[in-house]
């Protein structure tokens, strides 16, 4: 019994230090930004829980400076992360925004080894959701939906930092 709790207390330590070392908010262990970092949209996948979808940004982040990064995966992997450098996201990202009254479709998109991710936030009056959909080259789609609640300013706070295009479902 003593050598299980042993084992058990070294696996504790062991996953700390990986959280603690890679940089990620241990305290907050449904995101996967950095503690210097803002996080402008997160949340876990509504079919996979386990799954964390995370938009993070410098501080600083603005129409001229900072960055923003995708990130997808668990605090112990992420999966995928775009762009792998840290960078401003003008050359990066697209953003779109649809609205007409009580209704608000935004997207913000990027595309990598041919494949077309959107993150969106659509909110009406009568529904609103959150997520990510993936397009692949043969025209598959697959909708990751975001479990509630989706936290941090949200993608509308990227309309002052990058130019509008129009608006592509």
């Amino acid at each position: 019994m003593k050598f299980k709790k042993v084992l058990l207390i070294l696996f504790l330590i062991g996953s700390v230090s990986v959280i603690v070392s890679s940089g990620l908010d241990a305290d907050n262990p449904n995101t996967l930004c950095h503690q210097n970092e803002q996080i402008i949209m997160n949340g876990r996948l509504k079919k996979n829980p386990a799954k964390i979808l995370s938009l993070c940004a410098s501080k600083n982040l603005s129409e001229s400076k900072g960055y923003l990064q995708y990130r997808f995966g668990n605090k112990n992997h992420i999966e995928l992360s775009y762009p792998k450098n840290k960078a401003h996201p003008d050359s990066y990202f697209r953003y779109s925004r649809y609205t007409r009254p009580r209704t608000t479709y935004l997207r913000l998109s990027f595309k990598k080894n041919n494949i077309q991710y959107a993150l969106y936030d659509d909110s009406t009056d009568e529904a609103s959701s959150s997520g990510l959909m993936i397009t692949f080259p043969n025209k598959k789609r697959i909708d990751l939906e975001l479990k509630k609640p989706v936290t941090g300013k949200g993608l509308m706070f990227l309309e002052s930092v990058l130019e509008r295009e129009d608006f592509k479902n």
